[in-house]
């Protein structure tokens, strides 16, 4: 419920429910919640990569398909 009622845009579970993640507008804004999640959750911060970004990210470049 602490996720729910911080201000995520979305509260999602994934799975079979060993994961929960939340969508915040504002990565300055998720990371305060970060700290007051119980000892031993993992948290990560993640953005959105273009195709791209994507395949440089992989190891990959342009010359194996990427664009």
């Amino acid at each position: 419920t602490q996720l729910v009622r911080s201000g995520a845009r979305r509260v999602r579970m994934s799975g079979s429910g060993s994961t929960l993640f939340a969508l915040y507008d504002d990565p300055a804004a998720a990371r305060p919640i970060a700290d007051l999640l119980p000892p031993g959750t993992v948290w990560m911060q993640v953005a959105t990569l273009g195709r791209a970004e994507w395949w440089r990210a992989g190891g990959f470049d342009s010359s194996e398909g990427g664009s």
